[in-house]
């Protein structure tokens, strides 16, 4: 198998750009928001702990927990950028 992304990609540095962190934010809330309804459904959601693999530099979990959508978070990604930008 042959890891093309990594041929492609600068994944260390791909979440340094502040104007493209800018519009990640802006999609996550409307990612976010047409998952509000699934979320509703959940009885008490305070006792939700959310993984998000592949998670960036954190867009969605800030939106996710802007809405209150869960107690814990655990947010994994290949990316030195971004996991150092969702921390």
């Amino acid at each position: 198998m042959n890891p093309i992304g990594h041929k492609l990609f600068n994944y260390d540095n791909m979440y340094e750009d502040e104007q493209e962190k800018l519009w990640r934010q802006v999609c996550a809330i409307d990612k976010v928001r047409n998952q509000l309804p699934a979320y509703r459904v959940i009885p008490n959601l305070s006792h939700l702990t959310v993984l998000e693999i592949g998670c960036g530099d954190g867009s969605i979990c800030l939106e996710l927990f802007k809405n209150n959508i869960f107690k814990s978070y655990l947010g994994l990604d290949i990316s030195k950028s971004g996991i150092s930008a969702a921390r």
